[in-house]
């Protein structure tokens, strides 16, 4: 017995106790693994050990701290936490509080007779019974059936139950969409270069007439995955960006300061319009028809404009150009969902005098379109987010040839000129999309350039005028207006991109509630933020917006009023305003960030601790996925190594200081 006692107390050493209960002194015993003597392996056994029962058979007194672990020791506990324990300060002694404002909603307010009924939490079992296929619950509960249980708090359950990022999180297959692009299907003349250049068009019209560079969808949609509604910002590891109208006037070349995009749309009206505009239109309806659409087919504009007639005068001339614009506003700059129509919905602004059409902000509708594109997830791609993107990320950025003299000596180029000879990267759509998301859950900060424009190459004096003439509005809080569309500019979210100290929290409002919002319970909340900006305006009441593409309002400025109110109000400042960035804060930034926001979307591949995970290859996840898959995927390793790193680094840190 003494010897079988004494061997026992010998492998010993290569057990592990973990404890299951101190009330009950139930100790779960792990033994160690190995290999037999024909070389074949054996994993540890589990033992469960009631240690009074061992105790009493040895003799021992089971409360002896001989017997206890150092982990569960109170007095080691103590030393570990102590420096972590402050004192519990009097109300008056605590600081100041600079987040967000927390206000009940009195809409939702529920206003009831009688006694009060039971609550409890239900979940999947609810549903099944217990009987049938679903007989046991998934233990997965929510208070309110239908709703997406929000793990961050800067998510909105709204916008989480149909984003794309939560579904690729949750392992469901999600394909990139196939995007719809427009290309200029109309040709050049140099008898439009005049019109053009009264409508401040002309530098951009002479950089996508020399030809335009590949796009990749698949960056775009990679892009579109990590795009947040609520913020207007992309969530990625390296911190909140987004597109800005800084981006928007340096890489297109459009004014930012004037009267937004929008006037009056009247459904039977405007093919007299395109008559008027043009000297042709469509064929007419036919009697009876009650159909309420409000563009044609770039087809019908090809058809009858695609070339100027060499012995034009000037009136035919005029039109020509005015097509030209309007193919290039509705398919490049504001492209539908369709990809061979052009809108009517700029007709109103399209058929003024050329110096009256550069004077409306084609800059802010641009963005405006582009960040209601992103929320609705629909297929167009425009340049500007490929470009956006490879000037700031390393992901997808193509290689770039040879930059070409500008010839033209009416016009200057934009950004967009310097990426036209470029190679973009080549690959079957899926594999080229997965690649990039998973390169996406791996870029820091120190990856991405942010400020570009900064760069020697874009000089100034050989960019266009429009690219930096209205800087001063570049930070400005403001709604981007385009007609049905309203959508927040929120540089206050992404200052690194201006050089500027990222406030923590940022000083934004919620997109859902400021602007998707309908009555007056949200009113408040936006005039108080406002305020809080010091955009001094009046606000009556916040107006429902119609997205549903059939246009029955007549004049949109009414219904728009006071967005169009805040954009004239908007606040001008010289974007080196504010404290200069600094890695230090921009640390603690992101420590904040990670808390609040879903910035991955690749999972871990596993939660077990390296040092408890099997060694059998078949059983191991990541291999077994990668074994079936396409190609291995990038996140889900460096995600697991990261934490595993930590997790060690943690342990040997408790280590070192029972060791002291």
């Amino acid at each position: 017995m003494a010897a079988h006692l004494l061997n026992e107390e010998k492998l010993s050493v290569m057990q592990v106790g973990d404890a299951y209960g101190h009330d009950r002194n139930l100790y779960c015993v792990k033994t160690a693994h190995g290999s037999g003597p024909g070389g074949e392996r054996f994993g540890g056994r589990n033992y469960k050990v009631q240690i009074e029962e061992a105790c009493h058979d040895r003799g021992v007194n089971h409360k002896s701290s001989k017997y206890m672990g150092p982990y569960y020791a109170k007095e080691n506990t103590l030393k570990i936490w102590e420096s972590m324990f402050q004192p519990y300060l009097d109300p008056s002694q605590w600081p100041p509080y600079h987040g967000y404002d927390y206000c009940p909603n009195p809409n939702l307010l529920r206003v009831k007779k009688g006694r009060r009924k039971k609550k409890r939490l239900r979940g999947d079992m609810d549903k099944c019974n217990g009987y049938g296929k679903d007989k046991y619950g998934t233990c997965n509960f929510n208070e309110l059936p239908g709703k997406v249980r929000m793990a961050y708090l800067l998510l909105e359950a709204e916008y989480e139950s149909k984003h794309r990022g939560r579904a690729i999180e949750a392992h469901e297959e999600h394909l990139p969409l196939r995007m719809r692009t427009h290309q200029m299907q109309l040709r050049w003349d140099e008898r439009y270069a005049p019109y053009l250049q009264q409508a401040g068009f002309l530098d951009l019209a002479r950089v996508v007439n020399a030809g335009l560079s590949p796009l990749d969808p698949c960056l775009l949609m990679a892009l579109v995955d990590r795009w947040r509604p609520e913020t207007h910002t992309f969530h990625m590891p390296c911190g909140e960006m987004t597109i800005t109208l800084q981006d928007t006037a340096m890489i297109l070349g459009l004014p930012i300061e004037g009267a937004p995009v929008i006037g009056i749309v009247n459904p039977a009206t405007w093919m007299g319009r395109v008559q008027q505009m043009l000297g042709n239109a469509p064929q007419e309806r036919q009697a009876g028809d009650r159909s309420t659409r409000t563009s044609m087919t770039t087809g019908w504009l090809k058809q009858h404009f695609q070339v100027c007639p060499p012995n034009a005068d000037q009136v035919t001339v005029e039109r020509h150009a005015r097509a030209w614009l309007w193919y290039l506003v509705s398919c490049f700059l504001l492209p539908d969902g369709s990809g061979n129509t052009v809108t009517s919905l700029v007709l109103p602004i399209l058929s003024q005098p050329w110096e009256n059409i550069g004077a409306y902000s084609w800059a802010s509708a641009t963005l405006a379109h582009i960040f209601a594109m992103h929320a609705s997830g629909r297929k167009q791609t425009p340049i500007l987010v490929d470009v956006w993107s490879w000037e700031r990320l390393p992901i997808g950025r193509p290689v770039r040839g040879a930059i070409e003299d500008w010839e033209a000596t009416d016009s200057l180029p934009t950004v967009l000129w310097f990426w036209r000879n470029v190679e973009v990267v080549t690959g079957k759509p899926i594999r080229k999309y997965l690649e990039y998301t998973n390169l996406i859950d791996c870029v820091t900060h120190h990856h991405v350039e942010w400020t570009p424009y900064d760069r020697a190459e874009l000089d100034p004096a050989q960019l266009s005028p429009l690219c930096s003439r209205d800087h001063e509005s570049w930070t400005a809080v403001t709604p981007l207006i385009y007609f049905l569309v309203v959508e927040f500019h929120l540089p206050c979210r992404v200052l690194w991109q201006f050089g500027r100290k990222q406030p923590i929290p940022p000083h934004t409002v919620s997109t859902n509630r400021a602007l998707h919002a309908y009555g007056s319970s949200n009113q408040n909340y936006f005039t108080r933020y406002l305020l809080s900006m010091r955009l001094v305006i009046v606000l009556s009441s916040l107006c429902r917006i119609n997205k549903r593409g059939r246009f029955t309002e007549l004049d949109w400025t009414i219904t728009q009023f006071e967005h169009i109110q805040v954009w004239n109000n908007r606040q001008w400042q010289e974007p080196d305003n504010g404290a200069a960035h600094t890695d230090e804060h921009f640390n603690t930034y992101l420590h904040w960030l990670h808390g609040m926001a879903r910035l991955k979307l690749k999972p871990n591949m596993n939660q077990v601790p390296i040092t408890e995970a099997n060694s059998e290859d078949e059983s191991d996840d990541y291999d077994r996925r990668t074994r079936y898959g396409l190609q291995p995927e990038r996140a889900l390793l460096q995600a697991y190594v990261g934490e595993q790193i930590a997790w060690l680094s943690n342990e040997a840190g408790v280590a070192l200081g029972h060791a002291g």
